[in-house]
C-alpha cells in the first residue's frame, strides 16, 4: 500500500513530530511518501527517515496536490491542506482521511465544509475534537486516535548541567510554543511570582519559542526565580531535569507535550480544559486546576514540593499512563483506517466509514 502524508506546516511543533513518528513506526507495513513545504523546520527533520519518500514543494496546496498522484490514499496532516485530498479524491477517486488536533473547528464556508465532508474518515486526537467535528458535521466519519509518545532520548550529563545551571531545590517545566493566548504562560508566570513568596527555592523553566517570547521574557525580567530556554532540538535533555509539568493551557486538544513529560516519570498539574483530562487523571497521575487560575497552579505546585512522596507516587502513576499512548497503538489505528478506507468502493462523490 503506497500511502501520502500531507503537511505544509511551517514549524515542527507536536502535531509535526506526531506525524515524523507515524511514518517511522508505519515504515514495515506501508510505502510513505510525505509532501512536505521546501526547507521547513520538519522538511529538515525527515533526514531520519531514509525509507520515506520526501517531496517537497512551495507553500501552496496546488503544489501538494500536483505530488499526490500515483498513491493508494492521501492522509492530510493540517488543515490548509484539507482541500489537497478532496481535490485528489474527485479527480482520480483516491480516498483520503484527515487528523484533526485542533479544539476549534474548521472554518462554516461552504467549501470548508465539503472538503471535510469528503473525508473518508476524520481522526480526532481527543474525544473533546472529536465531539466538535460530530457537532461540525454530524454525517461525518470522526474517530478519536490519541497521539503516541515519541521516542525521546536524554543525556544524563546534559540534565545534570541543566539542573546545576538552573539552581533551585525544584524544577517546575513547561514545554509548548511560546503563544500566551493558547499555552498560558502569563498564567504560569504569575503562579510564578505567588510561588516565590511562599518558597524561594522552587525554580520555573519554560521551554519553548514563538510569537510572544519576547513579550513574556520582559513580563518575567523582575522574576528571579523563572528562566527560558528558547526553541530546543534535545527536548528530551530538558523533560528529564525537570521535577514537575506544568500545563496552564486556555485550550488543547489534547497536549502532546503532557504525554512526553508523564513518560519521564514527570508528575503533571495543568488545566481542566477540553481534551486534558482525558490523559491526565486529577490525584492520580498529577492534578487539574481551573483554566486561567493562577492561585490554584501555584497551590498545587507548592503542595508538590512539600511533599516528596506524593511527587515520586504521582510521577510513576504518570509513566505508567503514558505507556498507554504508545506509538505503535497510534500506527495500528491507523493501519486499520488505511486498509478499510482502500478497501471501499470510491464513489464520485466520496466515501465515508460509518460509526
Amino acid at each position: 500500500m503506497h500511502v501520502t502524508h500531507v503537511n505544509l506546516s511551517k514549524d515542527f511543533r507536536g502535531g509535526e513530530r506526531q506525524t515524523l513518528e507515524l511514518m517511522r513506526e508505519l515504515a514495515d507495513a506501508v510505502h510513505n511518501r510525505c509532501v512536505v513545504r521546501r526547507g521547513s523546520p520538519f522538511h529538515e527533520r525527515l533526514d531520519e527517515l531514509p525509507d520515506v519518500q520526501v517531496v517537497p514543494v512551495a507553500n501552496s496546496p496546488l503544489a501538494a496536490l500536483r505530488a499526490t498522484t500515483a498513491t493508494d490514499l492521501v492522509h492530510v496532516h493540517d488543515g490548509r491542506t484539507v482541500p489537497v485530498g478532496a481535490a485528489r479524491l474527485v479527480l482520480s477517486g483516491t480516498p483520503f482521511l484527515v487528523t484533526r488536533r485542533v479544539i476549534r473547528v474548521p472554518s462554516s464556508s461552504q467549501v470548508t465544509r465539503w472538503c471535510y465532508s469528503r473525508a473518508g474518515v476524520i481522526a480526532a486526537v481527543s474525544d473533546a475534537v472529536a465531539r466538535g467535528m460530530q457537532a461540525y458535521d454530524s454525517r461525518s466519519s470522526v474517530r478519536t486516535i490519541y497521539d503516541g509518545v515519541p521516542r525521546l532520548r536524554a543525556d544524563a550529563g546534559v540534565s545534570m548541567c541543566l539542573r546545576k545551571d538552573i539552581g533551585g531545590a525544584l524544577l517546575i517545566g513547561q514545554v509548548g510554543a511560546m503563544v500566551d493566548e493558547h499555552k498560558g504562560q502569563r498564567v504560569l508566570l504569575e503562579a510564578a511570582r505567588l510561588v516565590a513568596a511562599r518558597n524561594a527555592g522552587i525554580r520555573f523553566l519554560l521551554v519553548g519559542g514563538g510569537r510572544d517570547e519576547s513579550e513574556l521574557r520582559t513580563l518575567a525580567s523582575d522574576l528571579s526565580n523563572v528562566r527560558f530556554a528558547g526553541w530546543v532540538d534535545n527536548i528530551g535533555d530538558y523533560y528529564a531535569a525537570m521535577d514537575v509539568l506544568a500545563f496552564p493551557s486556555r485550550y488543547e486538544a489534547l497536549g502532546s507535550a503532557i504525554l512526553e513529560g508523564m513518560s519521564f516519570g514527570l508528575p503533571v498539574v495543568a488545566s481542566r480544559v477540553d481534551g486534558i483530562p482525558e490523559i491526565v487523571r486529577d490525584k492520580v497521575d498529577g492534578f487539574l486546576v481551573p483554566v486561567n487560575d493562577s492561585l490554584a497552579l501555584a497551590e498545587r505546585i507548592l503542595e508538590l514540593a512539600a511533599d516528596p512522596v506524593l511527587r515520586q507516587r504521582l510521577g510513576e502513576k504518570a509513566r505508567a499512563r503514558a505507556q498507554q499512548f504508545s506509538v505503535r497503538r497510534m500506527m495500528l489505528q491507523y493501519l486499520d483506517l488505511y486498509r478499510e478506507l482502500t478497501r471501499m468502493r470510491v464513489h464520485s462523490g466520496g466515501c465515508s466509514l460509518s460509526g
